[in-house]
């Protein structure tokens, strides 16, 4: 088991693998834009394919295994039988390759948009009954095309199981097998990842065989019909024990919706001995298009592929049917196990049996058992060294959980960063186990937003929590919405995920009105903002307008003869302070035509105060004419056009 400081080292190595290739060109030809995952042994981008101006999926051997030669030979090996399969059920494998700057082995494989098997089970298991018979009927389409060319798969298993937007299910993963085979033996993430799905066959050899797929596959069809896997255990050796000698729970009673005909499929895809499996993908098709078709129709599903077959807990004679290794001369190295049956066997004459004497018989036919007791001694012989040698070997894995633990109270780690959590599962002798990262708009990056074990819950030390952790607000590309109107701004920004800021307006002699001048940030195909950022712009108002004349005054006439004084002013013919006469004058105004509506305010400053005297909203191009009043003198009248002073006056004499 690894040390309580790796999963420091491993954490370390995860956010460099993250974080390294994003912006890079990789075989100077695939850009990196987006870390999508990682498992234990690869990290997967999604890029753009240059040459070809499409996007495709680049994964990469994580770096903590960079320097293995032997896992750098199989994959590159594995990866390179990929490039022959062409199903539509399969993600199609573009190119394997080496970046001598990066010290980089590469993959490009398909880009399928959507979630893995994994998550879906996650969000809607138990799935309905024909979305887990169309999924298991595309896995075994996909295994039929597969296997007659000398490819297992080796891994099969939800998370290599992609679900496209319209329902599309594509395999991913093929040619990592042997790889994986080389890390179950050091690494028991990678054994533990398997355990759920590994039929107990592959407890005397790890490589990669049909029957194998066919497990993992109704394997995968029980997790889709209830939930859960069809075993359960805290280790990879509990797991591989009960896959080997226990029989799973019965679908029909986890979940009353399976029919007996589906429940029978899974059960003999789930059978102990290859022998009593199906014996190819071909044959587990015809009994699920049988099922479909029921479905569809309305047709009885009482039936059972195991009626007739007996009880699969019986152990058959090993000589019944062997599994060997057939290994094609032509084929790159992967191996694929096939059935040999009894019935191909050489058949004595029975006539000639028949002529001889019993003492003929008994002396020439006696020995036949006992050489078949010795093959069976020795295959059983074998069998059990293996199984000992194996499980010594897993014993050394788990040899530190079987020693006493204290016990440790689960503490609060939601609202918490990753690096605050690590300290405090160091300090309290436990582990943290990332379930998942996804980009959350109101949570900080590395922010743990759930837990599985509670607050307050005991658990051994050195025992893990599984802890779910934000990426933070996505970051996404800033569109460029200027030259467009306010409505498709706000339209395409709304779409990437971003928002309208502050809007402010000015002229401008060329741009229309309403047209957008100028956004902050800019979106010159380089910036990005997390979703949620807000986007100042600048609209236009148009061409400027022409101001509109001051009303000036008349000029006051002189007086050519001495004549009374005008009321109001004093004897010098100059406004008198003490005139509190009321007086009315006429104020004129052209909205200019700009589309816009304007908010016409008209005020007063008289010996009174100052005051509103008029306060309305006009259209462009209309014509104000009004009247306004004001006490005494002086009389200072004030005209504003949407908060612009637009005129201002000394009114002399009025009504």
């Amino acid at each position: 088991m690894p040390s309580d400081d790796a999963p420091t080292t491993d954490a370390a190595s995860a956010d460099k693998d993250r974080v390294y290739l994003i912006n890079r060109v990789v075989g100077k030809r695939y850009e990196v834009l987006e870390f999508l995952g990682e498992g234990p042994l690869l990290a997967s981008f999604r890029t753009r394919d240059r040459q070809l101006n499409r996007i495709v999926t680049l994964k990469t051997l994580r770096s903590e295994h960079a320097q293995r030669s032997d896992i750098i030979e199989s994959l590159r090996a594995g990866w390179a039988e990929t490039l022959s399969l062409t199903h539509s059920g399969i993600a199609r494998s573009y190119d394997v390759g080496e970046d001598v700057a990066l010290t980089l082995l590469y993959h490009v494989e398909e880009f399928v948009r959507g979630i893995d098997l994994k998550e879906r089970i996650k969000r809607v298991a138990p799935l309905q009954l024909t979305a887990a018979v169309d999924i298991a009927l595309a896995l075994a389409e996909a295994l039929e095309y597969s296997h007659p060319r000398g490819i297992a798969h080796g891994d099969l298993c939800p998370q290599n199981i992609l679900i496209g937007p319209e329902g599309q299910v594509k395999v991913s993963g093929f040619g990592t097998s042997s790889t994986y085979a080389l890390l179950t033996k050091e690494d028991p993430r990678v054994l533990m990842r398997m355990a759920h799905y590994a039929a107990p066959d592959l407890a005397t050899h790890s490589l990669a065989t049909t029957s194998a797929d066919l497990y993992a596959l109704s394997a995968i069809l029980y997790e889709m019909l209830t939930g859960e896997t069809p075993f359960k255990g805290d280790n990879a050796v509990q797991l591989a024990l009960r896959h080997a000698q226990e029989q799973p729970h019965s679908p029909r009673a986890v979940n009353l919706a399976v029919p007996r005909a589906l429940e029978g499929v899974i059960l003999k895809g789930l059978a102990k001995r290859p022998q009593d499996r199906y014996t190819s993908a071909t044959d587990l098709l015809v009994d699920l298009r049988k099922i479909r078709e029921a479905l569809r129709f309305g047709r009885s599903l009482a039936w059972s592929p195991l009626d007739g077959e007996g009880s699969l807990d019986t152990v058959a004679p090993v000589v019944a049917v062997i599994p060997s290794i057939v290994e094609n001369p032509t084929d790159t190295g992967r191996r694929v196990s096939k059935a040999v049956s009894t019935d191909v066997l050489p058949k004595k004459n029975t006539k000639e049996k028949s002529d001889r004497s019993m003492e003929e018989i008994d002396h020439e036919e006696a020995p036949a058992p006992r050489r078949i007791g010795g093959v069976l001694l020795a295959v059983n012989l074998f069998l059990l060294l293996a199984l000992i040698g194996a499980g010594a070997l897993v014993f050394n894995w788990i040899k530190p959980f079987l020693s006493p633990a204290n016990q440790v109270v689960v503490p609060e780690l939601r609202g918490k960063t990753l690096t605050e959590a690590k300290a405090i599962a160091n300090e309290s002798h436990f582990k943290l186990a990332v379930q998942d990262q996804v980009y959350m708009d109101d949570k900080p990056a590395n922010t743990i937003y759930q837990q599985k074990e509670r607050p307050g819950d005991k658990i051994l030390e050195g025992k893990e929590v599984t802890i779910w952790v934000s990426k933070g607000p996505e970051m996404v590309l800033i569109p460029n919405v200027e030259e467009v109107t306010l409505d498709k701004a706000q339209k395409d920004l709304e779409k990437v995920g971003l928002k309208v800021g502050t809007i402010s307006r000015r002229f401008d002699p060329i741009t229309p009105t309403g047209v957008v001048l100028e956004q902050l940030p800019r979106g010159d195909g380089s910036e990005r903002r997390a979703r949620g950022t807000k986007i100042d712009l600048t609209l236009s108002k148009g061409p400027e307008p022409e101001p509109t004349p001051e009303p000036t005054p008349p000029p006051t006439p002189a007086p050519t003869m001495p004549t009374a004084p005008d009321p109001g002013t004093n004897p010098a013919g100059l406004p008198d302070p003490e005139d509190t006469r009321q007086r009315t004058f006429r104020v004129p105004y052209r909205t200019p035509q700009d589309g816009q509506q304007h908010h016409i305010v008209i005020q007063v400053e008289d010996s009174e105060g100052t005051h509103t005297g008029y306060d309305n909203m006009h259209g462009p191009g209309q014509t104000v004419a009004t009247e306004i009043s004001g006490v005494g003198r002086p009389i200072i009248i004030k005209l504003y056009d949407n908060d612009d002073l637009k005129a201002q006056t000394l009114a002399v004499k009025g009504r």
